[in-house]
Order: structure tokens, then sequence, then C-alpha cells
């Protein structure tokens, strides 16, 4: 199986099961360190659903539909759309982290960490970092 075949399985497998350790992917499609690192690369790159988990491995946290364009042109009609989503990642995941749902409030709060990263809002960013250091769990 070519490099690009296993991204495509690695993205599919994540969109089923919502997390997967490196491990396992490394098994599964068995893969060296070189290329695990690549494969890591790549999806954290070019994947913007798609999230670290402390280093332990993926989380897909988008919808399991079709993935949206995220073009960040300013002048994009959608800009206010996708920043009131990233927010909304941000108060859901303070909510869940509340209620005690530890696993949801990290999976949101790392969806709304990798859209203030990719959007550059900054302001936003330190807020999300600390939600999700209370649940225990590190950007």
């Amino acid at each position: 199986m070519d490099f690009v075949a296993v991204v495509d399985e690695v993205i599919a497998l994540l969109r089923q099961r919502g997390r997967v350790t490196y491990r396992t992917i490394q098994i599964q499609f068995a893969l060296d360190d070189t290329q695990l690192a690549a494969l890591k690369d790549e999806l954290l790159y070019s994947q913007p659903y798609v999230v670290d988990d402390a280093g332990r491995g993926l989380v897909w946290t988008g919808d399991t539909g079709v993935i949206p364009d995220l073009s960040l042109s300013p002048s994009s009609a959608l800009q206010p759309a996708r920043r009131r989503r990233t927010h909304c990642h941000r108060s859901l995941g303070t909510l869940y982290a509340k209620t005690g749902q530890r696993e949801r409030a990290r999976t949101a709060l790392m969806a709304a960490i990798a859209l203030y990263r990719t959007m550059e809002m900054t302001f936003w960013l330190p807020q999300a970092e600390a939600a999700l250091a209370q649940t225990g769990a590190q950007s």
C-alpha cells in the first residue's frame, strides 16, 4: 500500500473510531518509526479535524461527513461563521468539563485550539489551552 493510501485509510479509521493510538496505527499499517512520523506530520498539517492527543494518538474532532473548505481568506463571507463555530467548540468543551465529561471536553477543546491556531485567533488561544489543561490534557 502506498503512503497516500495509508493516509486515506487512517483518516477513515479516525472517522470511524474517533481516536486511535499511534501504536495501533503503527501495528495496523506495519509502519516503522520514520513512516509513522511522516504520517503524523501529514495528518496534523493537512487535516483540519485531526489533532494530537497529548502525544498518545490522534483524535478526529470533526463531523463524519464532508470536511468543509477552511479557506481563511479575510474576505471570505464564511469567516464570521468559522469564528462562531470555533468559539462554540471552546464553550462546549468548557461545559463538558464542568459536567464531568472529560473526554468530550478534551475533544471539543482540542478542536477549538486547532481552529484558533489555524485561524490565528491568538487572543482566545490561552483561554482554550487553560481549559484543556484543567481536564488533565495538553494541547
